[in-house]
C-alpha cells in the first residue's frame, strides 16, 4: 500500500473540533507515513481531507507482525469496495458515478503528486492494486493468518475480522474492514482453531529454522522470507487430532502474553519513531 503518504492516515483534529461527522471523517497523512516517505515524496506535505468511512479500512504492514500478535490497524485510505468474494477498486472518475465525492477529492490530489513516469503505472489506485494486492482479498475471509516476506526470523499472527474495529488504533475511525500491506503472505479462513493452528505452526522454531538454509544472507545475516514456510508439508488442520488442539492452545496464550505486554514495549522502544526497534519488540514479545 505504497506509497503510504497517500493511505495511511490519522485524524485531523483541526478540522474536526467545530463538529464530527462519522460517515465521512476529516484525515490526514499519518505523522509515522510523513517521518518514513522517501523521495520524491519526502518533500510534499499531509494530504488531508473528509473521506467517506467506506474507504478506511485497517491494515497492516509486515513490521506490525511480532510472535502470535500485531500491533493495532493502522487506519488508511483506499479507494475499494467489497464485490462477493473480492474487492473493487476504484478510479477518481468511479467515485463521481458512485456519488463518493470525498474519495473523489483524495485520489485527485493522490495523483497530482503520483509520478507516473518513474513508475510506468498511470494512477494511484492502480500502483496500490498492482498484481491485484488489493483486489485478491475475500472480504468475506473472517480471518486471516500474515507472516512478513521479509525478515531474519518467521513471526505470524491471526487477524480477526471480528475484532478489526476494536484494534485500530484510532478509535473514532473504525475501519470498515482490514487489507493487509503487499509486505505480508496471508492465508484466508473461515474457521478461527485452523487460523490458530496455523499460527502456532509458522510461530514454531522448528519452522524458523527449517527455513534458514534456503534464506538469502546480508550483511546483517538471515533475511527474506518470501513463500519459503509454505515449502515445507504443513499438515492439513483435523480438529480431532489432539495434537492440533494443543497448538491452538499454545497460540492463543502466546497472542494473549504478546498483547499484555504489547504497550509497554510500544512505550519503551517506539517503533514508529524508531523503525529498527521493532526487532527488539518483536524479541521481547517472545
Amino acid at each position: 500500500l505504497t506509497p503510504r503518504l497517500f493511505t495511511e492516515v490519522e485524524l485531523d483534529e483541526s478540522a474536526s473540533e467545530f463538529g464530527f461527522n462519522p460517515s465521512k471523517p476529516p484525515v490526514k497523512t499519518s505523522k509515522p507515513a510523513m517521518v518514513k516517505a522517501k523521495e520524491p515524496y519526502d518533500e510534499i506535505g499531509p494530504l488531508s481531507g473528509k473521506v467517506e468511512e467506506e474507504f478506511i479500512y485497517g491494515t497492516l504492514i509486515g513490521s506490525d507482525i511480532i510472535p502470535f500478535a500485531h500491533r493495532d490497524l493502522r487506519p488508511a485510505v483506499i479507494p475499494a469496495l467489497p464485490g462477493g468474494t473480492r474487492y473493487e477498486v476504484l478510479e477518481t472518475k468511479d467515485t463521481k458515478s458512485g456519488g463518493y465525492s470525498g474519495l473523489g477529492d483524495w485520489l485527485e490530489t493522490a495523483n497530482k503528486h503520483w509520478d507516473s513516469d518513474k513508475t510506468g503505472v498511470e494512477t494511484v489506485s492502480r500502483r496500490l492494486n498492482h498484481w491485484d494486492r488489493i483486489s485478491s482479498h475475500n472480504p468475506r475471509a473472517k480471518y486471516r493468518v500474515g507472516y512478513p516476506k521479509d525478515g531474519k526470523n518467521l513471526y505470524a499472527c491471526v487477524v480477526n475480522s471480528e475484532e478489526v474495529e476494536e484494534r485500530s488504533k484510532e478509535d473514532r475511525l473504525g475501519p470498515a474492514d482490514s487489507i493487509l500491506d503487499h509486505t505480508m503472505f496471508y492465508y484466508e479462513t473461515d474457521e478461527l482453531e485452523e487460523a490458530y493452528y496455523l499460527s502456532a505452526v509458522l510461530n514454531s522454531d522448528v519452522m524458523n529454522q527449517k527455513i534458514k538454509s534456503f534464506q538469502a544472507e546480508g550483511d546483517f545475516g538471515k533475511r527474506h522470507i518470501q513463500k519459503l514456510p509454505l515449502e515445507f508439508p504443513i499438515p492439513t488442520f483435523n480438529p480431532d487430532k489432539p495434537e492440533h488442539q494443543e497448538l491452538i492452545q499454545i497460540a492463543k496464550r502466546g497472542e494473549q502474553k504478546a498483547l499484555r505486554i504489547l504497550p509497554e514495549l510500544e512505550e519503551k522502544y517506539e517503533p514508529d519513531i524508531k523503525y529498527m526497534n521493532i526487532r527488539w519488540v518483536r524479541e521481547k514479545a517472545k
